[in-house]
């Protein structure tokens, strides 16, 4: 639903949605659909701004809760990541 939703926005203005739009976009789904029947879903939204050049994170819980964020992790071993990556992250990393 909210890819299609997306392809329609595209459609409609002629510009892909940047990757804050995108996030905005399902965030405002998911509070919308938390009033009526809650999707069960943490999403990692992520992509590359070509227009601010960076790449973007955002996270976001059940409840529609968003924020941007550098490192993130969802699931059953995402206390244990997110401690790794609290320990080991350093903005400078490259792969």
């Amino acid at each position: 639903m909210m890819m299609r939703n997306l392809q329609l926005m595209e459609y409609r203005t002629g510009f892909e949605p940047d990757v804050e739009s995108t996030a905005q976009f399902m965030r405002t789904e998911l509070a919308t659909a938390l009033r009526k029947g809650p999707f069960q879903v943490n999403i990692l939204v992520g992509g590359y701004d070509e227009l601010d050049g960076q790449a973007k994170m955002y996270w976001m819980d059940y409840l529609g809760t968003l924020q941007q964020v550098t490192k993130g992790a969802h699931g059953y071993a995402g206390y244990f990541v997110n401690s790794v990556l609290d320990n080991n992250y350093k903005k400078d990393m490259t792969l």
